[in-house]
């Protein structure tokens, strides 16, 4: 899980790097302070808004019956390859040579697939920004220079220590409310089969985040778009891995190194 938020947090500064079409002088750090304070006030409050919101909808969700709409159109399929989550295509379907599915009840599968589609995320971030902001980094003083992808989080820890609480508090932010979407409480987890943990009209990793209102509203067309994301997801893991070991043993960029760019 560590290895997740270390991901997680260096896109989050590559891709910082790559929105702000600024750069911040390594004179005027210390004069951006109070502005940094503001910022991390203004993401708290944003965040418990969020909460807040998620809570809503948790009440809403448990005073009406568990419907096809709110599990995405899924029934889970005891007699079906992971009870009939979408992931499995050809040429490789059922593709699971650990045996992680076989015997696994309907909670743990759930749980499964929520572990699955939040590293995918964080993976493809990471993937993205990995390549981004090797190649574009006007923040920080570090605009001009040639700066690697794994050295990232330690140049802005040497300019500017306060990226770290903002840090902090986005990923926890982010998991708080992911645990209050979809997770079983505490005090509710006696009397709950082993490996339920999981809200039971809770579809693994829709937290109800779509601002462009990408989410298809037809069941098939759905389960079409949870596979793009999960192969995409698949592949950004196994791409960011692989990126973080070339930089580590060559310690060169990688677009730069490879491709010339």
């Amino acid at each position: 899980m560590r290895a997740v938020y270390c991901q997680l947090g260096s896109s989050f500064f590559i891709l910082t790097q790559s929105w702000l079409p600024f750069e911040i002088p390594l004179s005027d750090l210390a004069s951006t302070r109070p502005q940094i304070h503001h910022l991390t006030y203004a993401l708290t409050h944003t965040l418990s808004l969020s909460l807040l919101r998620c809570k809503h909808n948790e009440t809403t969700s448990q005073a009406s019956t568990t419907s096809l709409k709110s599990m995405n159109g899924w029934n889970a399929d005891p007699n079906a390859f992971a009870y009939g989550l979408p992931g499995s295509i050809a040429p490789i379907e059922e593709f699971d040579p650990l045996g992680f599915a076989n015997g696994a009840t309907e909670g743990e599968m759930k749980r499964y697939r929520e572990a699955e589609v939040t590293h995918s995320r964080v993976a493809m971030l990471a993937a993205f920004g990995f390549l981004v902001g090797e190649n574009f980094h006007p923040l920080f003083g570090t605009a001009g220079t040639e700066l690697l992808a794994i050295d990232s989080l330690t140049e802005v820890r040497k300019v500017l220590p306060q990226f770290f609480e903002i840090l902090v508090i986005v990923i926890s932010g982010a998991e708080v409310y992911r645990a209050l979407c979809g997770w079983t409480k505490p005090s509710g987890v006696i009397g709950v089969a082993d490996g339920d943990l999981l809200v039971a009209d809770y579809y693994p990793g829709d937290i109800g985040f779509d601002p462009l209102g990408l989410k298809p509203e037809d069941t098939d067309e759905f389960n079409a778009m949870q596979t793009k994301e999960l192969n995409n997801g698949r592949l950004a893991m196994l791409g960011i891995a692989g990126m973080v070991a070339q930089e580590l043993v060559d310690h060169l960029p990688i677009l730069k190194n490879d491709f010339g760019i």
